[in-house]
């Protein structure tokens, strides 16, 4: 047993590979459980609205408008703006934001999920039991699945976050200043 658990703690190429099919598995897994929870769409907050409508403005070419709390359509700037721009992209396949922000989510939560596991694959020099059990964990968190199944803008920052990290440790490693750029481009657009 022991030498098992040593193998897959460095892992080969072809157990790296298994270990890799293990993840994309279970960032599918993450997909089809976000959309078999959201049957009748993501869940809406009164921020939700203000993303929503941003999108449906952005998708109009009116810009990122949101209502404001006296019914009037003001810029869109205390909110983070890239989520919308990325739920008005559903209006190029003629998906209403609404709609898109379930499919967005779903996106968002498996690339949580396989960002995780690649952070952890890393950092554990291919411990495919770390790996593996670091995904399980996030899919099965009730805070991560609630944050994921709302119109939010938290799975998109913690997507970009996760790749700051992924970008950090390569700097940390390599040393290449576009890694450090790349790093701070990701936290500054999440």
């Amino acid at each position: 047993m022991t030498n098992i658990l040593r193998s897959w703690s460095n892992p080969s190429k072809s157990r790296l590979i298994l270990l890799l099919v293990a993840t994309g598995l279970l960032s599918i897994l993450a997909f089809g459980l976000h959309i078999y929870m959201t049957p009748y769409g993501a869940a809406v907050s009164p921020d939700s609205v203000k993303y929503i409508t941003a999108a449906r403005n952005l998708a109009e070419g009116n810009g990122l408008l949101h209502l404001a709390n006296n019914g009037e359509l003001v810029p869109l700037t205390l909110w983070a703006p890239l989520y919308p721009v990325f739920l008005s992209a559903g209006s190029l396949i003629g998906i209403d934001a609404w709609e898109f922000g379930r499919y967005l989510n779903a996106i968002l939560f498996a690339g949580n999920i396989f960002l995780l596991q690649w952070i952890l694959l890393r950092l554990t020099k291919g411990n495919a039991g770390a790996t593996i059990l670091g995904g399980i964990v996030l899919i099965l968190s009730p805070i991560v699945l609630q944050v994921h199944t709302w119109i939010w803008t938290e799975p998109l920052a913690i997507l970009l976050g996760f790749g700051s990290l992924l970008a950090i440790h390569r700097y940390l490693i390599r040393g290449a200043t576009l890694d450090l750029i790349l790093t701070g481009l990701l936290l500054s657009l999440g």
